[in-house]
């Protein structure tokens, strides 16, 4: 399973995180959004199931938020 953050786009100034199952959720900030998907992932790890955290970059490349 993977979570994703993605970065915000030039005219908005909101980070996304999407869950599994399409769950989107909004912040403010990247630390913010960061937490939130590195909390989730944690629960969903602890259940047994193999979790990546991925946070986009400003030009678009992924990169792995280790947790």
């Amino acid at each position: 399973m993977r979570v994703f953050v993605f970065y915000p786009s030039m005219n908005l100034h909101t980070w996304t995180v999407l869950l599994p199952g399409a769950t989107k959720h909004v912040f403010q900030t990247e630390g913010t959004a960061v937490e939130f998907a590195l909390t989730r992932a944690s629960a969903m790890k602890g259940k047994g199931r193999a979790v990546e955290v991925l946070r986009e970059r400003v030009s678009g490349g992924w990169v792995l938020v280790p947790f």
